[in-house]
């Protein structure tokens, strides 16, 4: 890891990240590691997405939490340094995936046979939906929890992306499940 990390440092290791007990000046640290914070938070983010500053800001906590604690005599700086804003990182991906809404399988959009609709399965009109409440309750009970979650959302409009977003998926999953979710409801259909 180190050859790789090392790269996207600006300067060589004549100079530690403190000295003698004192931390060295953080915004001449901070230029020092510049390269090195930007290139770990692109493997975490892409600086395109909206979240990519709250992950560089991540990363440089981590980096003034590594000029505090560093001690030379354990290992070079740019690995202690490569290691705390990983670590820093990979929290802040876990805390974020934990922070994404739940989503109550008991809401119905707005719509109630707007799910049947986006799926492309047989409209119906509102004596089908009445009638048809035993099927579509027979057809979410066969959906696993991704299914159902999955479909929910795209009936309340969500796009594929969007989807794959809010659950922390990708946006191929979101396809398998929907696609799993239009068979097992046309072959309810098929089947009445």
């Amino acid at each position: 890891m180190l050859s790789s990390v090392s790269a996207y440092v600006e300067a060589d290791e004549k100079e530690p990240l403190v000295h003698s007990g004192t931390p060295v000046d953080f915004e001449a640290i901070y230029s020092h590691y510049l390269n090195l914070l930007y290139w770990m938070t692109h493997r975490f983010c892409s600086p395109r997405s909206s979240d990519f500053e709250d992950y560089l800001q991540e990363a440089a906590i981590a980096l003034w939490e590594a000029t505090q604690s560093y001690d030379p005599h354990k290992s070079s700086a740019v690995t202690f340094v490569a290691n705390c804003v990983r670590c820093r990182l990979i929290n802040y991906l876990k805390a974020e995936r934990r922070r994404q809404p739940t989503i109550s399988l008991d809401a119905q959009p707005d719509d109630a046979n707007g799910l049947y609709e986006r799926l492309g399965l047989p409209s119906a009109n509102v004596e089908a939906i009445v009638i048809g409440r035993e099927e579509r309750k027979n057809l979410i009970d066969s959906l696993t929890q991704l299914e159902r979650n999955c479909a929910l959302l795209f009936a309340w409009g969500f796009s594929y992306a969007e989807i794959a977003r809010v659950l922390g998926i990708t946006t191929k999953s979101v396809d398998n499940a929907l696609r799993r979710v239009r068979l097992k409801g046309c072959r309810l259909y098929s089947s009445k």
